[in-house]
Parts: C-alpha cells; sequence; structure tokens
C-alpha cells in the first residue's frame, strides 16, 4: 500500500507541474487518455481515504447491540431517572402487592387458600466516576398472610460492591454481600413436613478479574458462600427438626476465554471448578455420613448476534461431582447452559433456556443429583408503556443412588402497565404443578399451587 501511495503521489506531483510549465494552453489540450488517468488517479485516493479511517476506527468484536429485547429496551418518558446523589446514581422503589394462592403449604392434601400482602422496597447506588466504580443495593420486603400467619416471613439483602480499572482493557471487581430471607414451600426441598417455611442466611464474597484486547476476551474469579439454615418444627406434632445438615461453606473458581472470529460470532472455552464443606455430618442408618463434594464443569461454546434476527450464548461440556463419602453415589454426564433469542420484530422477544448441572437435591440418603432446565419466555410490547409476557418451564430433578425423580413444571403470564415514569403497575398469575416419582420417594407425590396477583412500584 506504501509503495502505490507513494507511486500515485509521484504521478499527481509530475502531473501538476507540468500543468504550472504549460500554462493554460497545455490544459486545453489535455487529451481523453489524461483526463481518464486523472479520474483513475481521484479514485484510489479516495479508496485510500476510506481505507485509513476504517483502519482507525477501533471494532469492539463483543458488542451486542444490533437488537433490543422487549424487556431491556429503554423508555425514557417511561423509565424512572436516578436520583443524584453526590457523586452518585440512585436508583430506589417501593413497591406493594396483594396476591392470592390456592395451595399455601404446598401439599398434596392440605390444600389451603389465602390471600398474601407483600410490601417492600429496594435501592442500588453507583458512582458515576469516569473511572472504576463502588455500589451498594440493599433490599427489604415483608410476606403476609391474612389468615396463616406463621407463613409470613421477611426478606433482606445487602450488597457492596466496587471495580477497578487497571488499564482500559483491565479491570478487577469484587463484592461482599449477606441475605436473610425463607424458602417458599414451592423451593426443592420446599420445608416439607414444617409447620412454617424454614429461614436462612446467605453471605459471602467473590472477586473477578477481566481482560479484553481486540479479538481477545478472558475473564474468571473465586467466589465463596455460605449457608447457615434455622431449625424447624414438625406440622404433625411440634417436635424439632433439625436443619443443621444443609448448613454448608462453598468455595468456587470459574474463568472463561473467548476468540472473536468477527464483530457477530466468538467462540470460548470455559469452566468451573468448586469445593462444598458441610458443618455436620448426616447420619443414614444410625452412620455418620458426609455430605461434602468436590466437582467441576468444562465447556466449549459460543456468543453471538447474527443478521437473522438471532442472538444467544450456549456452551454444552461434561460434569462431574465427587461425594467424599463413597455412601453417596457421584454425578457426571452431559453439561449444558445456554439461551437463544430471537427478535421476530421490534415488539416481541423470544427467548428459550437450557441447563443441566449437578445439585444437591435436599435428600438426606441422596444428596447428590442432576437439575435439566427448560424454558421459554415470550415478551411483547403491545403498547410503548403496556409490556406483557408469558413463560413455560420444566425442571426436572434426578436423585443420584435412589430411584426418586421431582418433575416441575411451571407457567404464568404478566402485564406492566408504565402509567408514568413514577408509577408502574403489573398484574400476574403462575401455575405450578410438582410431580414426585420413584419407588424411593417418601412422603407428598406432589402437589398444584395456582397464584395470581396485582403490584405497584412506586419510584421517588
Amino acid at each position: 500500500m506504501c509503495l502505490k501511495l507513494f507511486s500515485l503521489v509521484f504521478y499527481l506531483f509530475k502531473w501538476l507541474a507540468s500543468k504550472l510549465r504549460c500554462g493554460a494552453a497545455c490544459v486545453r489540450k489535455e487529451t481523453e487518455m489524461q483526463r481518464y488517468h486523472r479520474k483513475i488517479a481521484g479514485t484510489i485516493v479516495l479508496a485510500l481515504a476510506g481505507t485509513s479511517v476504517g483502519y482507525a476506527q477501533q471494532v469492539d468484536y463483543y458488542s451486542r447491540d444490533k437488537y433490543e429485547s422487549v424487556l431491556e429496551r429503554k423508555q425514557p418518558e417511561y423509565d424512572p431517572e436516578p436520583i443524584r446523589v453526590g457523586s452518585f446514581s440512585v436508583n430506589a422503589k417501593a413497591e406493594a402487592g396483594l396476591s392470592s394462592t390456592d395451595n399455601v403449604f404446598a401439599s398434596e392434601t392440605n390444600e389451603e387458600s389465602d390471600v398474601l400482602f407483600r410490601l417492600g422496597g429496594a435501592a442500588s447506588a453507583k458512582s458515576d466516576w469516569s473511572n472504576n466504580e463502588v455500589g451498594i443495593d440493599v433490599s427489604a420486603y415483608r410476606n403476609e398472610y391474612a389468615d396463616f400467619s406463621d407463613e409470613s416471613t421477611n426478606n433482606f439483602t445487602g450488597q457492596l460492591r466496587g471495580r477497578l480499572d487497571v488499564t482500559r482493557g483491565i479491570s478487577v471487581s469484587g463484592r461482599v454481600f449477606a441475605e436473610d430471607r425463607a424458602e417458599q414451600r414451592t423451593d426443592l426441598t420446599g420445608s416439607i413436613g414444617v409447620d412454617r417455611p424454614v429461614q436462612f442466611t446467605r453471605s459471602g464474597g467473590g472477586v473477578r478479574a477481566s481482560y479484553q484486547n481486540d479479538r481477545v476476551q478472558v475473564y474468571g474469579g473465586a467466589d465463596f458462600i455460605s449457608r447457615d439454615f434455622d431449625d424447624a418444627r414438625s406440622i404433625v406434632d411440634g417436635s424439632n427438626i433439625d436443619q443443621d445438615f444443609r448448613d454448608r461453606d462453598e468455595v468456587s473458581f470459574d474463568a472463561r476465554a473467548s476468540y472473536a472470529i468477527s464483530p457477530d460470532v466468538a467462540f470460548f472455552a470455559q469452566g468451573r471448578t468448586y469445593d462444598v464443606s458441610f458443618d455436620n455430618d448426616t447420619t443414614v442408618d444410625a452412620v455418620a455420613r458426609s455430605r461434602d463434594a468436590t466437582g467441576y464443569t468444562v465447556q466449549v461454546g459460543a456468543n453471538f448476534e447474527l443478521q437473522s434476527l438471532v442472538g444467544g450464548d450456549i456452551a454444552i461440556g461434561y460434569l462431574e461431582e465427587n461425594k467424599k463419602d463413597e455412601f453417596f453415589g457421584d454425578v457426571d454426564g452431559l453439561s449444558i447452559q445456554g439461551t437463544l433469542d430471537w427478535y421476530p420484530s421490534r415488539l416481541t422477544t423470544v427467548t428459550a433456556s437450557a441447563g443441566r448441572k449437578a445439585a444437591d437435591i435436599g435428600v438426606l440418603d441422596a444428596p447428590s443429583g442432576t437439575q435439566t432446565d427448560l424454558g421459554l419466555n415470550v415478551a411483547h410490547e403491545f403498547r410503548r408503556n403496556i409490556l406483557g409476557m408469558i413463560f413455560v418451564k420444566r425442571t426436572e430433578y434426578d436423585a443420584e443412588g435412589v430411584d426418586r425423580t421431582d418433575e416441575i413444571d411451571e407457567i404464568g403470564a404478566s402485564v406492566t402497565y408504565k402509567i408514568n415514569r413514577r408509577v408502574h403497575v403489573q398484574g400476574y398469575a403462575r401455575g405450578i404443578d410438582r410431580d414426585i416419582s420413584g419407588i424411593d420417594s417418601v412422603g407428598s407425590t406432589g402437589y398444584d399451587n395456582s397464584v395470581i396477583g396485582l403490584g405497584i412500584t412506586i419510584f421517588p
């Protein structure tokens, strides 16, 4: 390219010099061939100039902003504006809701209906510095049942986070958090057989680092999570049901390395390893057994946003979890993690998701198992301030070492009406069907639960 540019400049200089010597007379005698050469020279100059500008521009190979999902699209006239507090930007909201459920206890035989009042709020603040960032997130909610007050719960969360921008392409972040919440009756363990939902605390922290340079992106980190469950009482005779066997600490490390073959597609390899340590052994058949485990997952996949109105992040690989006590079965096999978004129009977004991983399903004599998830979500913008969503989800837990399978099917719908920037109203309905099967399943074989409700969110 440099040689061509030098030749072109030399030609132009020679042509201009000849014109200056000849004056106007020579210009009038310009031949058709000379005019042709001059046009060619001009075209080459423009092409080279365009090429230079293109090379000067920075290409972001990991920008995924061709399409906007309905739920993420900004609506400035209806979305709340953050509050400025010095050099911080604060987003806050207060929520109130009223819902009705036809099976408070998520029970197969003891089906009771009740009305639930939900009241609370959340706030998030972050700095708006040009580099680095610190932030804090807090929330507090009260769930109050009208008739069965023992089912009422409190949920509190708090998190402190920060990010250090070491260079333009390297950043380091960290967080610490704490939660005090109650299990829902419809959770996997489901607080089955106890007089009220089990309360627990979850706390921990983590550090992460990321690097990006042109087509290469690498990030990863370490996390520590501790869980502590309160004891419960039997719904039958009021006796104490020890939950200490569920208390545990988990340390995990993960990393992901990506290479972009174009601004639309990047391939990656990722992995995660973890170590779970329980505070107490579990007694099975009068013998103390350790539920401690180690495991890992390795995957390869692709992150993409194609011209065909499709984007996503899909990974497939292998998982393995080994219990330290040989009494419990180990888990290994296929690992899946992915979401796929389809944008048939600007007003509709369809999202499909799938996953398969190892899970502790809470069964005393078979803590290990696999969790498989399949989901489909459709969001539609009826008007700029009226958004609708429907979803279906299937979750299957397959216990290792015993014959037990839990299948949970969910379906739901919601409509959000953004009255203005300060007030949003939402109506929703949800149904859950859980089926527990296998010769080693004990107690309930499943339940149905339906919820319908209305909520209002106020932004200051």
